[in-house]
């Protein structure tokens, strides 16, 4: 199985849709998906990749704050 690349505009749309809600429900990601012709199953994944990276972002981060408090 190959990775997608995707375009600028699709990431672009993906990320927004993501800034509004990590856990869009089928409707709304079909309608990305169409909007950026991509199949919904891509999206899906797409969203699922984003947020692990997101949780890890906010883990360390949280860990940075932290540690940044124990002097």
């Amino acid at each position: 199985p190959h990775r997608t690349i995707f375009t600028d505009e699709q990431l672009e749309a993906l990320e927004g849709l993501f800034q509004e809600t990590k856990y869009p429900d089928v409707g709304t990601r079909e309608q990305l998906a169409r909007k950026v012709h991509l199949r919904e199953e891509k999206v899906e994944v797409w969203f699922k990749n984003r947020r692990a990276k997101w949780r890890r972002q906010k883990r360390s981060s949280s860990e940075e704050s932290e540690n940044s408090q124990k002097w």
